[in-house]
């Protein structure tokens, strides 16, 4: 179990690296004005195949975007306890200046 989380955040470490937090915003705000507008497109429409696909439209979009979220809160967690470690490690262990 120890192992499987150390691969989770090595892989959310290699993510944050790739992706910049403004990419992530972007994204959500993306994705939450095309739920906006997916919705109020499902409101004016009438029962039928249309709607309904528009319906499975708009749960992967809610989808994606819980994703994006959870992701973005884990990649903060995992930077803040980074932060938290580094400043125990050096707290613990102070570097000696040389001379």
């Amino acid at each position: 179990m120890g192992r499987l989380k150390i691969e989770n955040k090595q892989n959310i470490n290699q993510l944050n690296n790739n992706i910049t937090y403004t990419h992530m915003r972007e994204a959500i705000e993306v994705l939450e004005k095309a739920e906006g507008v997916l919705m109020k497109r499902i409101r004016e429409m009438r029962d039928g195949k249309p709607k309904y696909a528009a319906s499975e439209r708009l749960n992967e979009l809610r989808s994606a975007l819980k994703l994006i979220k959870t992701y973005e809160r884990e990649a903060q967690l995992l930077e803040e306890e980074e932060d938290a470690y580094l400043i125990e490690s050096l707290t613990i262990n102070p570097p000696i200046a040389q001379a």
